[in-house]
């Protein structure tokens, strides 16, 4: 696996320079983690693979 410390930007020339980022931390892996969920769950729904229960709202962004 390859692990980047940090992203590569185009700048105006048209070459990319790489900036060093700081590692995430466990309240952004967290809130990350959620965002997904959220977004694969209606994804889900919408195609007819996933049908919400109205009583458990763990898939809700109310919940946290």
């Amino acid at each position: 696996m390859l692990f980047l410390d940090g992203v590569y930007v185009d700048n105006k020339h048209g070459s990319s320079r790489f900036h060093w980022v700081k590692a995430p931390t466990s309240d952004e892996l967290t809130q990350l983690s959620q965002s997904i969920a959220h977004r694969v769950a209606r994804c889900l729904e919408r195609q007819g693979l996933l049908v919400r229960d109205a009583e458990n709202r763990y898939l809700s962004e109310d919940s946290c």
